[in-house]
């Protein structure tokens, strides 16, 4: 899709969004949070305007540091990546940091500020935009995760299995649906 993407037009953004990290019983509640949150998010008058286009991935982990009173906690969080007028940077549209920390609040609905980190995605030295963004385009959860949780293995799993059915792990949205299509 991003080779149909004019880069002399647009630019990237990585966009990471999390919340707390949940309790394993709680993982499909907090599920539901987030991707309502994220659809909300993209709905707002601000971030409509910016963004032209977006893909977003869910991406689960668990808290595997030994005598971190967080441990075996889950941290369901989004990656998305933003495509953006490359005049966006310097232009009225631009969104602050601390504006996407408000708006993912308001959207998911949350009593804590959250954490939500944004990166430009640079081409440089011949890399291609396809290996700029293989942070945003990995895996919804680690192998390593499965193997080496601080939970039964076979609860692990059975929990994520649970939590996941019948969810869309990706999306598309504006012009990036469009080139989708």
């Amino acid at each position: 899709i991003c080779d149909y993407v004019n880069w002399n037009d647009y630019a990237a953004i990585h966009l990471t969004l999390t919340v707390r990290n949940c309790n394993p019983s709680e993982l499909s509640a907090t599920l539901d949070r987030v991707l309502e949150g994220y659809h909300r998010l993209l709905k707002y008058k601000e971030v409509d305007k910016a963004v032209k286009g977006s893909y977003r991935a869910l991406e689960i982990t668990i808290n595997r540091t030994t005598g971190d009173p967080w441990i075996g906690t889950m941290s369901p969080h989004m990656h998305a990546l933003l495509i953006v007028r490359r005049s966006y940077f310097t232009s009225r549209d631009y969104i602050k940091q601390a504006r996407w920390v408000e708006l993912w609040r308001k959207a998911c609905k949350l009593d804590y500020e959250p954490d939500v980190k944004l990166y430009k995605v640079y081409v440089r030295d011949g890399q291609t935009i396809h290996e700029a963004l293989r942070e945003v385009t990995k895996y919804t959860t680690k192998a390593s995760d499965i193997t080496e949780t601080p939970l039964d293995p076979v609860e692990y799993i059975q929990t994520l299995d649970a939590a996941l059915d019948k969810r869309r792990l990706v999306s598309y949205s504006g012009m990036l649906k469009d080139l989708h299509r």
